[in-house]
């Protein structure tokens, strides 16, 4: 059991280390800053206007990010990107967070700026392979009560893996070929599967938010499978009475 738990050990080490190796994102310890601009929603805009103005301003930084930073104009056009996703963060609330989560990844010391920042390009790499499929009408907000915080949940599916399941039924005659992508057989699952692509392809997304002077801030991006059907949008999301943490697998995700 010990060789065991000390394997499991390395593994997450080596996972901590790869995460912290990725160029495209800042280490929890280096003096950067976003230029400071107005976030792209009035002071009176409604949760899921915040939410909406998010993706989008992730959307904007993935694009550039995926093209490559060190590309003509791409390092400036990120930056002001990622600075309209960080205009859009409950930044103290973040920092109180992320300081509680004790990680190792991070400075015991974290300063509000870096803690933000980090999470920031952590709802990039968490969106990014949905940035360019989110579907507004499943979005569901959680009514803006009498608490501070708010809910919203959007469904979203990669183009690129809708279009390698329309090929696969356009080649593919049976009767699984002609069900939903949940429910078709598991053939046309492992040819899938094959070319890159596991069934099904919905994900949803939760974007907690709080209220705060100035307007809804984001608190938190989730991103889990979606409901097998659309009957579940109907369900209206419960707004927590305390707190969200900013992750559910880390505390600054």
């Amino acid at each position: 059991m010990r060789t065991i738990y000390l394997c499991l050990c390395a593994v997450a080490l080596a996972l901590v280390h790869s995460a912290c190796d990725d160029k495209r994102r800042h280490g929890a310890n280096e003096d950067v800053h976003f230029t400071e601009v107005k976030p792209p929603v009035p002071d009176g805009a409604a949760p899921q206007d915040a939410a909406l103005a998010l993706l989008d301003a992730i959307k904007k930084a993935q694009a550039v990010r995926a093209s490559g930073l060190g590309v003509g104009e791409n390092r400036s056009t990120y930056d002001q990107a990622m600075a309209e996703v960080v205009s859009l963060a409950a930044a103290k609330e973040i920092h109180k967070h992320v300081l509680a989560s004790r990680s190792l990844a991070v400075p015991k010391d974290v300063t509000e700026n870096a803690a933000v920042r980090m999470v920031a390009e952590s709802w990039v790499s968490i969106c990014a392979h949905y940035v360019d499929g989110f579907l507004p009408d499943t979005l569901v907000a959680s009514p803006a009560g009498p608490t501070d915080f708010a809910s919203v949940q959007i469904d979203a599916e990669s183009p690129a893996d809708r279009q390698v399941l329309l090929d696969l039924q356009a080649a593919d005659d049976s009767p699984a070929a002609t069900q939903p992508a949940s429910t078709a057989g598991p053939t046309f699952r492992a040819e899938a599967i094959a070319r890159g692509v596991a069934p099904p392809i919905r994900a949803r997304f939760e974007i907690r938010l709080q209220r705060v002077s100035s307007g809804w801030r984001v608190l938190r991006v989730n991103v889990g499978p979606a409901a097998p059907t659309q009957a579940s949008r109907s369900i209206q999301v419960q707004v927590p009475t305390t707190a969200p943490v900013t992750s559910s697998s880390s505390s600054f995700q």
